[in-house]
């Protein structure tokens, strides 16, 4: 997930125990907070992608590039 969101700009800001903050760097309000403890539920995934303003559609497509 970290490399997807990188790829669709966000950068990892803080490393907080077991989460990722990532803002995109031209536009700090578009932001992420990865939790990095095993699988992440479908409506925690929307909520990130809600936050980082990306499409399900947008996520997937770079996602399955990796």
């Amino acid at each position: 997930m970290l490399k997807a969101f990188h790829r669709l700009g966000l950068e990892v800001v803080h490393v907080p125990g077991s989460h990722y903050k990532l803002v995109h760097p031209e536009d700090h309000s578009r932001f992420a907070t990865i939790p990095f403890h095993g699988t992440v539920r479908t409506e925690t995934l929307r909520s990130i992608l809600r936050g980082a303003r990306v499409s399900l559609e947008e996520f997937l497509k770079v996602f399955n590039i990796l």
